[in-house]
């Protein structure tokens, strides 16, 4: 596996938050009770970013039409960002999608690569897309079913 050296990070608490910087970065959300990683993002201005994640209420629907809260898991499970800053685009492309990858954060969907995260599984799913799978796996199962007979 490639080996990224990581630059040092700071930590900051929801109530510091002000303190974050206006430049681009990459930032990690923990939730300190169960000592979990949360989730990891990448933006040209960290203070903004973390400002929408702890106030916005609205759903995004993901590549999958998957619906989920923006923000919500994270508005309410964390308990301290950690950040560090990086100007270049596409070194902060790079480092988000390395740690996301090495680091399995529950929350994250996108550029998820060698592991399935917590949204991707049923819990996070509508009903509609539970059936939809479960439609799909039936029929699936009745094809293999009738192969086997005409065997």
């Amino acid at each position: 596996m490639i080996k990224i050296e990581i630059p040092r990070t700071e930590r900051f608490y929801r109530d510091q938050a002000d303190l974050l910087l206006a430049k681009g970065g990459v930032y990690f959300f923990h939730n300190n009770d169960f000592n979990e990683l949360l989730y990891i993002g990448k933006t040209c201005n960290v203070k903004q970013r973390v400002k929408i994640h702890l106030t916005d209420t609205r759903f995004f629907v993901n590549q999958r039409g998957e619906k989920h809260g923006s923000t919500s898991d994270i508005q309410h499970n964390f308990k301290w960002i950690e950040v560090f800053y990086v100007d270049c685009p596409v070194e902060r492309d790079i480092y988000e999608t390395y740690l996301i990858n090495t680091l399995r954060p529950s929350l994250n969907v996108n550029k998820v690569y060698l592991y399935k995260s917590s949204r991707q599984m049923d819990r996070y799913k509508t009903e509609k897309q539970i059936l939809y799978e479960k439609l799909k796996q039936e029929k699936f199962e009745k094809a293999m079913e009738s192969i086997e007979l005409n065997i």
